[in-house]
């Protein structure tokens, strides 16, 4: 369960861009996730917590209508920085470098392919299941994602 939470709240943080917004949005989709579990089956629930948790997002941002600056990276949810007595390793300096580009990229995209960007290149899902979960289509996908680029 904790990988699901994990899941859940590092895609929220990676649309939304601010902590507190991805926690909301985190404890609204394992809410939904209680009140649907009989219906969901074990093999889809990945799936499905990615659809829920895009489409969560989706209506937060509909209702702020802002982006506020980011405040978090979204990848500081569940990770941290490489540490070896004490001090910061090369490696973990560069990957924290290479996050804040990725955050600072994120913020100025479009919901869409911000979320098409997210699902199929960061989290790792296929351009398929990324369009299923956005309800779309293979072509959209990659064509959101080429918008991203």
């Amino acid at each position: 369960m904790i990988c699901l939470q994990k899941q859940v709240l590092c895609t929220a943080a990676r649309i939304l861009r601010r902590q507190e917004d991805a926690k909301d949005a985190a404890q609204e989709v394992f809410l939904r996730l209680y009140r649907h579990l009989s219906r969901i089956r074990p093999e889809a629930v990945r799936s499905w917590l990615y659809r829920v948790t895009v489409n969560v997002c989706r209506d937060m941002v509909e209702k702020s209508r802002k982006f506020p600056a980011a405040d978090i990276e979204a990848d500081s949810v569940g990770g941290k920085v490489l540490f070896a007595g004490g001090k910061p390793v090369e490696a973990g300096i560069e990957l924290e470098q290479q996050r804040e580009i990725l955050q600072r990229a994120l913020q100025v995209l479009p919901f869409k392919e911000r979320a098409a960007l997210v699902l199929r290149d960061i989290e790792g899902l296929s351009t398929e299941e990324t369009a299923r979960i956005l309800n779309s289509t293979a072509t959209t996908v990659r064509s959101q994602i080429s918008s991203a680029a």
